[in-house]
């Protein structure tokens, strides 16, 4: 029987209509490459057109492991659109009302952590491998939540579809991380955890129902969640109809669409608000049945006054709430009033001490351990994985090679005017220096082609056996140099014996 721990809320996909993208494409290709080029792209571009049909077509009946790989490779196929195709109300059809392809982006992952919530709602949740497949659905809805929000959610043109809003996807989000934060805490009372670990898990359900409770505050939230029949009597000529409500599963095994609407923005926040105070007192429950082990029955007695206070309060708002409720609050009051009995029983008969003021108790420290599995980490929606399309070169890429081409014939073309111009000035330098000329003239050793100066001299030089007679004189040189070297390091030698012979007279004869 479902509980108020076992309720959880799950997302309605948005509607849709089929639209024909294979003949504005199509016809996009032929204009802007060629014939052959849409010839070929022909199966690919329908492929494309039968996934999104598929995506539309198929939500009702379709069986969710299928719908998600279906919404999944559209949405990839829808990556290489976009980088090759310029979608705009040139090529959509002119009668959307989003000519966009970031809002059909976003609708698609909307669906796709829609399909994921209701994957977890529809979990056997009262097992522990139930629960632990609901926490994984929910926190693979938070994640493509999340991924939706960074990079589309912001890109829709206004008017922009309040359920693809940043802040209503946010919202959302942390819906679906408390709830994955839910199953985390019922798993651990399934596999009998210790009163601490509950009520650290608890405290954390409860902050994360808080800050979903303070989200529904903003404006545009409480526009969003105001009028229900909004939801679903938007524009039917919108590809993606906007269409969205929270919905609470009333049983856990029924596949069909067997929800409760939480229409208004009361009935919204009160069930958000049961939550959060539901898991508040939870939280201080589990916290007495830990000062119970431990023998501390003063404390047991201070933390349990404090539940039966709250709980008055949670008892108010399940009279308007879901009928789940009311039974869970009511079970969970006599639970506290049973160990409240029992508490104060051993107290006045056993251990007589005073009781302190709750205040002065040490407050309960939360544990997170729900993480938000990002589609990156499953590669899910790795465009990489698909080919269509792939012989195609987009036109920013196009763009892009043809201006690194202008680039490097412009670079070409400088060094070229840079060398032409050294060149020149090399050529100055040497005229000025009559080369190459003497060079060459050096290396004929010819007469004709030295000037007469520099002729005489080499003949005066040749008339006394010319490189060889000029060796002799360095040879000579070297020579005298030796001599000239080993006279002065002998006078050096008797000046310093001299110098060293008068430094003696002196000092003997000083004082004489």
């Amino acid at each position: 029987m479902p509980t108020a721990y076992t309720a959880m809320l799950a997302l309605d996909s948005k509607a849709g209509q089929v639209v024909d993208l294979k003949t504005p494409i199509l016809t996009y290709i032929h204009n802007m490459y060629s014939e052959r080029e849409a010839r070929d792209a022909s199966d690919e571009v329908s492929t494309i057109q039968r996934l999104r049909t598929e995506a539309v077509g198929t939500q009702e009946t379709a069986l969710p492991p299928r719908m998600k790989e279906t919404l999944a490779r559209y949405y990839r196929s829808l990556i290489a659109v976009e980088l090759r195709f310029p979608i705009g109300k040139e090529l959509g059809q002119t009668k959307a009302s989003q000519s966009n392809i970031h809002h059909e982006m976003a609708s698609v992952l909307f669906n796709l952590a829609a399909l994921m919530s209701q994957q977890g709602v529809s979990c056997d949740r009262d097992s522990a491998d139930g629960l632990k497949q609901a926490c994984v659905h929910f926190q693979e809805a938070a994640g493509v939540l999340a991924f939706m929000r960074e990079n589309h959610s912001s890109k829709i043109e206004t008017p922009r579809p309040p359920d693809t809003s940043p802040e209503v996807v946010k919202l959302l989000e942390k819906l679906m991380m408390a709830q994955a934060q839910e199953c985390i805490y019922n798993k651990a009372v399934i596999d009998h955890k210790s009163p601490s670990t509950i009520a650290r898990l608890a405290k954390q359900t409860y902050i994360m129902y808080s800050d979903v409770e303070r989200g529904l505050s903003t404006p545009i939230l409480v526009h969003y969640f105001e009028t229900p029949a909004s939801w679903r009597g938007r524009s039917k000529s919108d590809p993606f109809e906007y269409r969205v409500w929270v919905q609470l599963k009333k049983s856990l095994y029924d596949v069909e669409t067997l929800f409760q609407c939480l229409g208004s923005t009361e009935e919204v926040i009160v069930w958000v608000q049961l939550k959060k105070s539901l898991y508040d007192v939870e939280t201080l429950f589990q916290c007495a049945k830990g000062y119970r082990l431990n023998k501390q029955i003063p404390e047991e007695i201070a933390v349990l006054t404090e539940a039966f206070k709250r709980i008055q309060s949670t008892k108010k708002l399940a009279k308007a709430g879901p009928p789940e409720f009311p039974p869970t609050v009511a079970r969970l009051q006599d639970a506290i009033q049973l160990a409240f009995a029992k508490a104060e029983d051993d107290n006045a008969h056993i251990f007589l001490e005073r009781v302190p003021l709750f205040l002065n108790l040490p407050s309960v420290e939360a544990a997170l351990l729900a993480k938000v599995i990002h589609p990156a980490s499953t590669r899910l929606l790795d465009a990489s994985q698909e080919n269509l399309l792939s012989t195609m070169v987009p036109d920013s890429c196009a763009k892009a090679i043809s201006k690194y081409t202008d680039m490097v014939d412009n670079l070409t073309r400088d060094a070229l005017d840079m060398l032409e111009k050294s060149t020149d000035e090399a050529r100055l330098y040497l005229r000025e220096w009559e080369l190459p000329e003497l060079v060459d003239a050096l290396d004929n050793r010819t007469s004709i082609a030295l000037p007469d100066s520099l002729r005489l001299e080499l003949e005066k030089i040749e008339s006394v056996s010319g490189v060889l007679h000029l060796k002799g004189v360095l040879a000579e040189l070297g020579e005298m140099q030796k001599s000239v070297d080993a006279d002065l390091f002998h006078c050096q030698d008797v000046l310093g014996e001299d110098a060293h012979k008068d430094a003696e007279c002196r000092n003997k004869y000083a004082g004489k």
